[in-house]
């Protein structure tokens, strides 16, 4: 008889096992609430990163096809037009079309070189197939786009360089210019940041 109760007494006083405790609904709806509040965090800060990556990007791009301009017009000085046309080699620039989001790596060719000579007061007609002859075409990223006008002041439309010099000419339209010196600006699709580039009538370029 003691036996049993020795036994029966160990069976009665052992600590029974708890089930563990699950989240609350109010738990749950805060942790949840706390991941979506990140989340969105890291897709707005990956898209702006994106965006300005790419708009950095197009500034370098661009500054090199104007620089590559300036080398074409001063080497292909005296290099007569491609199939023979008794055309004179005005010089060499950078168009920039703001409606369809492009600019163009262009060559200028008039009649008689003496003609190139009123380019900086007369301008340039991109209208005129026989003088502008488009090299190189170029379309922004889509993360990318120009802005036309920043705090009152009118982006460039054309950059044009006349050898031997050679001669920088800024021009706001193809036929006002632009004066001792103009910007390319640049601005992220949602507007959230802007770049330019500054050109000189010095051939100088600045990023900003």
């Amino acid at each position: 008889m003691s036996e049993y109760r020795t036994t029966h007494n160990i069976c009665t006083n052992s600590v029974p096992i708890k089930s563990g405790a699950g989240f609350t609904l109010v738990e749950l709806v805060v942790a949840i609430g706390i991941t979506a509040f990140l989340a969105s965090l890291v897709i707005v800060y990956g898209s702006t990163a994106r965006e300005q990556t790419a708009l950095v990007i197009e500034q370098a791009k661009l500054a090199q096809v104007i620089g590559r301009a300036r080398s074409l017009a001063v080497a292909t000085y005296n290099k007569p037009p491609a199939g023979g046309a008794r055309l004179a080699r005005c010089g060499v620039g950078v168009s920039f079309d703001y409606e369809a989001q492009s600019y163009a790596l262009f060559r200028y060719n008039l009649q008689d070189r003496r003609d190139c000579l009123s380019i900086p007061s007369g301008g340039i007609d991109a209208s005129n197939a026989a003088a502008y002859e488009v090299l190189e075409h170029y379309t922004l990223n889509p993360l990318s786009q120009f802005e036309e006008e920043r705090a009152g002041e009118k982006g460039l439309s054309f950059v044009f360089f006349i050898p031997p010099d050679p001669t920088t000419v800024l021009f706001i339209d193809p036929a006002e210019p632009a004066g001792p010196s103009g910007k390319i600006f640049l601005v992220s699709r949602k507007g959230s940041s802007g770049l330019s580039v500054e050109v000189t009538n010095a051939g100088q370029l600045t990023f900003q």
